[in-house]
């Protein structure tokens, strides 16, 4: 099953059925109302990103498990069934990329490499980067002249 979102219309989408979610651009946070449960889901931060790199290697299941749970804004289990599963996972990877780019890929050197750009181009520390959103510290470096590699991260 293949879910994915109909942002147009405001609900993620998969086999006949469908979950609206409510985005909020005040606070970068979507909340997606998922079989009777409203789930908020937020954009993840430089420093969760960074955590999931370092984990890459456990593989492909994990990381999803992994970028799911960075993504709730708070604390709750992830939905046990496929389909709301599948749904949640549609919404996080789009709020993380709203063009269906989800950023850099997740490799340790590279994000490393990245810190340093930013923090050299704007004269900051490493900790300054820890709590904005990745897709910032990404943007912010490709305008200091850094290049995007052609593979998404998940």
């Amino acid at each position: 099953m293949k879910a994915y979102v109909d942002e147009r219309q405001s609900v993620v989408r998969a086999e006949g059925r469908s979950w609206p979610f409510e985005l909020d651009c005040r606070t970068g946070t979507v909340a997606l109302a998922l079989d009777g449960l409203s789930v908020r889901l937020q954009r993840h931060s430089w420093r969760g990103k960074r955590n999931l790199a370092r984990f890459a290697h456990l593989g492909e299941g994990f990381l999803q498990n992994q970028f799911l749970r960075l993504s709730l804004s708070g604390e709750g289990p992830l939905p046990e069934n496929e389909a709301a599963r599948e749904a949640l996972w549609a919404l996080a990877r789009w709020l993380n990329g709203p063009q269906g780019d989800y950023g850099l890929p997740l490799d340790q050197v590279l994000l490393a490499r990245v810190t340093l750009d930013v923090c050299r181009a704007m004269g900051l520390s490493p900790v300054a980067l820890e709590e904005l959103e990745a897709t910032e510290v990404e943007s912010l470096w490709q305008a200091s002249g850094g290049e995007t590699p052609l593979f998404p991260s998940i």
